[in-house]
């Protein structure tokens, strides 16, 4: 199986927080067991590497203020539509956490792994959130606290 996922955080990339390392964890998991596994995300430099049989790419932040939320979203929901229809991706798993893929996505299933119940501080961020698990209603949570808190 070819399995995407949507992650910022990822270790070799920017600052590595919990839910990067716990990506990266699953991703060589995977890799283990013989599937193919791309790890995207967006920062301020673009370019892919290779870790340990992960693919990992990142596409070049947008940084226009005001809009660079949507922009770098946009990117990433373009990267995922043009390898999901030419069979390079399987399925997504992206995190509720900071509402990545805020938009339908007709081209292969998407699932959502709860991390953190609404964390967002910001209004766009929190929105972004709800939009994200309301599209995708794909669920796995990393605790049963998680998904009780984040149902409700």
């Amino acid at each position: 199986m070819k399995i995407g996922f949507i992650w910022n955080e990822y270790p070799l990339h920017a600052s590595s927080g919990g839910i990067g390392v716990f990506t990266r964890t699953i991703a060589h998991g995977l890799i283990d067991s013989g599937h193919d596994v791309t790890v995207l995300g967006y920062g301020k430099k673009g370019g892919h590497w290779d870790d340990g049989g992960v693919k990992v790419v990142v596409l070049q932040e947008s940084t226009v203020r005001g809009v660079a939320w949507l922009v770098n979203r946009w990117r990433l929901y373009n990267w995922l539509k043009r390898h999901a229809r030419s069979g390079a991706i399987d399925i997504i798993e992206v995190p509720e956490y900071q509402g990545m893929l805020p938009f339908k996505f007709p081209w292969c299933p998407v699932i959502v792994r709860l991390h953190t119940p609404f964390a967002a501080k910001q209004r766009i961020q929190f929105l972004l959130e709800k939009r994200t698990l309301r599209l995708h209603p794909q669920w796995i949570a990393v605790s049963e606290w998680i998904g009780r808190e984040t149902k409700k």
